[in-house]
Parts: C-alpha cells; structure tokens; sequence
C-alpha cells in the first residue's frame, strides 16, 4: 500500500503545534506495519538546507524524515519563501492561497512522479485543494498520470475544525473518507457547539466519518532518555528525578523554590481554544491556596499581554515565558506536578499524553480527546465548568491528594507513567481507513 502523507509541518523539520508532531511520528509507525509511505509539506525557508540534507531534484527539496529512510518532499518554495518563519495559523486569505499554491504542487508532484501513491492522505485545511482536486480527476486524466484505473483514494484528517472553515468545507464534502483525532471529538463535530458552521456538512458525511486517537513518540517523549533534562528517571526513580528537575525548573524561570504544587501550562495561547483567559483569572486564586505556575507559549497577542500582567502580579510565584521553546517544554514536563490543560475544546491534545509520560498529572477540562485518555481520580483529575471556578476547583481537588494523600498521588503518577499511548495501535487503525478508502473510491 502506497501513501502520501501530507500536512503543514513535520517535526523535527519544522514544528508549531501537535500536527508537526503528528506528522513527524505517524508516518514511521504506518511504515513498520509495511506501508510504503511518503511525505510531503511546505517548503519553508527557514528550514535548514544543509542540517536536513536537502538535495533539489526538478524544483522539489527531498530528503527523509529525521532518523528513518521515509522520503519527505518539500514543495513550494517560490511561495514560501515570501511568507517569512513558520509560525501559528495567521487565518488570512493570504495564507488560503499560500496553501492552495501548495496543493497545486502536491497535485504536480503525484501527476509527474513515478512512484504512483494510492491514498492520498491529506490533514486540515491546508491540503485541502489538493483533495478536491484528485476527487475531480477523470478516470482518463489518472489513466494519463500512469494510473491503470480508479485505484486513488483520499482521506482528510481533522485535526482542529476552527481554522479556514470554508476551505475545510470543500475537502469535507470530497474526500472518500474523513477522520477527526479522538472518538469523542469525532462525536463532538456532529454538534453545533462544535462543528464550527460545518454541522450540515459533517452530518451529511458521517457514515464516512471516524475517530482515530492522536499518539505521541515515546523516542523523543521519554523521561529517561530525555538530553533536554538535566535529570533522566523512569517509573522506578521518578520522584528523586522530578524533585531535582523541579529545582532546576524553579531557578530558571525565577520562581521561588517552595516545596508546594508546581502548576505547568504549555502551548498554544490561543483564546478561542486553549482556555489561556480562563487559566490567566484563575492565577490568583490558585497562588492564594499556595500553587505556584509556570506557563510557556505565543499565541494571540492581547492573550500574551494578559497572562504576562496576571503573573507579574505575583512574582516568585507566576511568571509567563513568553516564547517557543521546545527545551523548556521538556523541562516544564518534567519539573511541574501537574499541567493545566483548561480548553474550551481539544481534538486529541498531545499535552495530556505527554505529561503522564514525565509523571505530571493532568488537570483538563473533560472534552474531546482530553476525557478520552485521561482517568478522573486515576491518571489525572477531569471537570466540567469552562469558567475559572471549574478550573480552580480541580486544582484544589489535585491538590488535596497532593498535599494530604502523598500516597495516592505517587500512585497516580505511577500509573499515568505506564499509559501507552504510542503510534503502534492507532497505526493500525490507519491502515483499516486506507483499505476502506480504497474499496469506496473503486464503487
């Protein structure tokens, strides 16, 4: 089985959120289970040439994705190399053409290529002309690209519904079969308090939609093998490792050292989603019932302004870093007791999945992907209220454990430590996708 794999952004290459991630760590599990896969994204120009190898054949960069022998092609570098750095979704017209740009290379690249895929699997808005665009190929045009019949299919993969609707729309409507990222969220789009203007679309086409659980790469998410962490531990020595890295976490981001609930937050600072303002009239009340809270993310700017006055209030106690920072994630993971994931909604979320690897337990609101990996009173702490209220009241029910219970919390990050989340399952859902992808492009 031949597929290409197409998305904004692949780690290590180049990453802003959980889809470079995705991308950078799906592809080798569907490739141990003996798919012939390839990727392609975006030619950014601030990927560097030289670090990843890149070699120019016929105007497309190629090289592999880090550490494995999957071919990854860049397309596009005529338009991006007028867009400047990488970064979160900007949601201009500009960027749809960007983007549009991008799926008339992809088209070009599975016209002229001599490796023929069979699925084209394509995720979010960005790949979507390119998926409209291979549904609106006549069986003569594909005979003419060295197809010997209608044997191409597309899959479109939601990763988040609330970015470019109308061109998400379009790619809904077309490709043989759709996925969003966790059963529950997968639920969730049907409705109109999540569907983002698409209910009718999504309704129409839900006998073709399926829930596939995001994974994470525990090669590069291990507390153990972590380089980013001035401290390795595992399940057997977790508790000397996270008080060590708590220290360190502590001195560098100028906080106070205390022996109290240290709070994480990373990503994303994102109003709409994330629940950043939620989380920013929470800090004072959860520095008032003694929790310290360290927050690390760029995002939307008047949010950034917000969270940076609600910690300056509290020096020693809250500070918001204000940047991207990979090395610091790490470190946040693994020094924070718990991570605060406050979201008005979450397809999958990779922060949950994360923390319970680096024994930091969730605190998350009971949404899409969150309260499907996540086990109130056992691998985290789950509620309901999107207020401030709902949040701070979990934090105390956290912290009750945390402080009175020191034996139940050790227990709970001893299980959220050995939750497996790896590709290796959800790989496999992919593939049974491929192959009914298949079937409905050949009726």
């Amino acid at each position: 089985m031949r597929v290409l794999y197409v998305a904004a952004e692949a780690a290590p290459l180049v990453k802003v959120g959980g889809l470079g991630d995705v991308a950078g760590s799906l592809p080798p599990a569907l490739q141990r289970l003996g798919v012939d896969v390839r990727v392609a994204i975006p030619w950014y120009k601030d990927i560097d040439l030289k670090r990843w190898n890149v070699q120019v054949i016929n105007g497309t960069g190629e090289t592999t994705l880090s550490d494995t022998d999957i071919p990854l092609y860049l397309l596009g570098r005529e338009v991006f190399a007028k867009t400047g750095e990488h970064k979160a979704i900007l949601g201009t017209k500009e960027e749809e053409r960007w983007f549009a740009k991008f799926s008339d290379a992809v088209v070009e690249l599975i016209e002229h290529s001599e490796w023929k895929p069979q699925i084209l699997h394509g995720n979010d808005w960005h790949v979507s002309e390119a998926l409209v665009r291979i549904e609106q190929t006549s069986p003569q045009e594909l005979s003419e690209w060295g197809y010997e019949a209608k044997n191409f299919a597309t899959l479109l993969t939601v990763h988040n519904l609330s970015y470019h609707t109308n061109v998400l729309r379009k790619a809904i409507l077309a490709a043989d079969l759709i996925n969003a990222v966790s059963p529950s969220y997968t639920e969730e789009i049907l409705t109109k308090q999540f569907c983002e203007g698409l209910c009718t679309e999504l309704n129409q086409r839900k006998d073709d939609l399926y829930g596939v659980l995001n994974g994470i790469d525990y090669g590069v998410w291990n507390p153990e093998t972590d380089a980013h962490l001035s401290v390795n531990y595992g399940n057997d020595s977790w508790q000397e490792g996270k008080r060590r890295n708590k220290e360190e976490l502590l001195d560098t981001v100028g906080l106070q050292s205390k022996d109290g609930m240290l709070l994480g937050f990373v990503g994303r600072l994102d109003p709409h989603q994330k629940g950043v303002l939620v989380l920013a009239n929470a800090i004072e009340e959860l520095v008032r019932i003694g929790c310290q809270i360290v927050v690390l993310g760029t995002g939307d700017r008047r949010t950034e302004r917000v969270l940076k006055t609600a910690c300056a209030k509290y020096p020693g106690m809250a500070t918001a870093v204000i940047k991207y920072d990979e090395a610091l994630a790490h470190r946040i993971y693994a020094g924070a007791d718990a991570l605060l994931i406050p979201s008005r909604f979450e397809p999958c979320g990779l922060i949950q999945l994360i923390a319970m690897k680096y024994g930091s337990l969730p605190i998350a609101r009971a949404v899409g992907g969150l309260k499907d990996t996540i086990e109130d009173g056992r691998t985290g702490f789950l509620y309901h209220d999107y207020y401030s209220r709902g949040l701070v009241r979990a934090v105390r029910r956290a912290k009750a454990v945390y402080s009175d219970k020191p034996q139940h919390w050790a227990s709970m990050v001893g299980q959220a430590m050995r939750e497996n989340f790896s590709w290796d399952q959800s790989a496999k859902e992919y593939v049974k996708l491929y192959e009914r992808a298949l079937e409905k492009s050949k009726a």
